[in-house]
């Protein structure tokens, strides 16, 4: 039980480092969180710092939350758990005085290591709706139902299509002004940034 409750606290702080935020700070000299969307995810880094500076955010979000699964295996309840807490530290961060990000890059990140394929299957969901709409948070929102829904189809184990249900609430959640913009056909389509 201890060693559960370690893995989880470890997961929750792995997950709460602010990859964009940092990054943006160190290699451009930018808060991410003053510009563009205030977000400090790979989109807005790419709308206002370019692409490496996306690759690097995405890299960053997706690693924490691939590397914090590993600290629950093999139990699949555990693993869940730590799956959890990352996305949890990445949405409400402890670094940002528990703000954060949308959890996608962090999500996809927990899900390539829980279940490779639900991972790429949303991916590829996820960037046919980008080069079709050019719009990066209605792709998010798509490709967040995509996990659970593979993961039972599989018949994988239930912990985690309950994760991945929970997650896609969640993600969605965060997307509520998006959501909004995007039924008023106000939000933006993606556009490179300049730096």
């Amino acid at each position: 039980m201890i060693y559960t409750l370690l893995a989880w606290l470890a997961a929750y702080l792995l997950g709460s480092i602010p990859s964009g935020l940092w990054i943006g700070r160190w290699l451009y000299q930018t808060d991410l969180r003053q510009v563009g969307s205030h977000n400090t995810g790979a989109t807005n880094a790419y709308r206002m710092l370019g692409a490496k500076a996306a690759i690097l955010v995405f890299l960053g979000d997706f690693f924490k939350g691939f590397v914090a699964v590993s600290f629950g295996d093999p139990d699949p309840l555990r693993m869940v758990g730590c799956a959890a807490f990352a996305v949890i530290g990445h949405m409400w961060s402890v670094w940002m005085g528990f703000h954060g990000g949308r959890g996608v890059a962090t999500g996809v990140g927990v899900f390539m290591y829980l279940s490779p394929v639900a991972a790429l299957a949303a991916f590829f969901v996820w960037a046919v709706i980008v080069a079709w709409k050019r719009i990066v948070s209605l792709a998010s929102i798509v490709a967040a139902l995509v996990p659970p829904i593979v993961v039972w189809w599989r018949g994988e184990p239930w912990e985690y299509a309950v994760f991945g249900a929970v997650g896609s609430v969640l993600v969605i959640a965060k997307h509520r002004d998006n959501i909004i913009r995007l039924w008023r056909g106000e939000e933006s389509q993606i556009q490179r940034g300049k730096k």
